[in-house]
């Protein structure tokens, strides 16, 4: 989508136009799917993200919730 050169419709199109415009003034840059399954404990943060409406911020440990669903080995 973002690679695309057509016009984003779908609902978070001016975010995607806004990764377009900054991908083309960084020309060393790439874009990669990464599938949720590696990427979990991203994902959980981006959920939360979206119900929490303060703002957070994790010095040298995450939250509890996190690291109790994603322990570090």
């Amino acid at each position: 989508m973002v690679k695309s050169y057509e016009e984003c419709l779908v609902a978070k199109g001016a975010l995607v136009e806004g990764e377009r415009r900054l991908l083309a003034n960084h020309e060393s840059s790439a874009v990669r799917h990464i599938p949720r399954h590696p990427n979990r404990a991203a994902h959980h943060i981006a959920r939360f993200s979206l119900r929490d409406q303060g703002l957070s911020c994790w010095m040298d440990v995450g939250p509890l919730w996190l690291m109790e669903k994603h322990p570090h080995p």
